[in-house]
């Protein structure tokens, strides 16, 4: 379908924006429950939590990606909350078949 195809971009219009070659894949979210395809690697991705983790429904994955803050203010008590549920999160990844 043409949500799942790749956007192209030219190379001029790559270098030109990011100085460097890209190529971009549009990605449509799945329901976090969804069986993962025997031979296939699952990538969770989220950012910027900042203290906000309670309530994320953390999906299984193979590889989970936390790009971006994950505290409000850099505090000391914030970094030890999101070490802790990292932790806890860490315990239940990978798919469980």
């Amino acid at each position: 379908s043409a949500a799942s195809r790749p956007h192209q971009s030219t190379v001029a219009e790559c270098v030109n924006k990011y100085s460097y070659l890209c190529v971009c894949f549009r990605v449509d979210p799945i329901p976090y429950d969804t069986p993962k395809p025997a031979g296939h690697t699952r990538f969770v991705c989220i950012s910027d939590t900042h203290s906000r983790t309670d309530g994320i429904q953390m999906p299984y994955g193979d590889i989970l990606l936390h790009t971006g803050d994950f505290t409000e203010l850099g505090l000391p008590s914030e970094v030890k909350k999101f070490n802790d549920w990292l932790g806890k999160e860490l315990l239940r990844f990978g798919d469980p078949n």
